[in-house]
């Protein structure tokens, strides 16, 4: 899986995500320091971004994503194969749909 280009549904736009790929973006300092904690138990290096995002999430951080501004690598797009690389070490069935309320979830439209 490999983050959607929203460009044109969601033009000159800015929408809370769950988490970025850390690739490119940019961390506030005092978030770094606010989950430095959940990131010292991080269950593996594949998936960081995700759990950085659940924890700063858990720390009442929000990660947002931006049409207004764009950015780009030669690297190879790196996919993933699982669908929740997570499970529940990082968020309880019971706060997702508090979880899922605060993002925006993005669907593939297929005609």
């Amino acid at each position: 899986m490999v983050e959607p280009d929203v460009l044109d549904a969601l033009p000159a736009s800015t929408y809370p995500v769950l988490a970025n790929s850390l690739a490119l973006c940019l961390i506030r300092k005092a978030a770094l320091q606010d989950t430095v904690a959940a990131r010292a138990a991080l269950p593996g290096a594949k998936d960081v971004d995700l759990h950085f995002g659940l924890s700063c999430h858990g720390m009442g951080w929000r990660s947002l994503c931006t049409t207004l501004v764009r950015a780009g690598t030669t690297r190879p797009a790196s996919g993933r194969d699982q669908i929740d690389p997570l499970g529940l070490a990082c968020i309880a069935p019971a706060r997702w749909d508090d979880l899922l309320q605060s993002v925006t979830v993005l669907r593939a439209l297929k005609g």
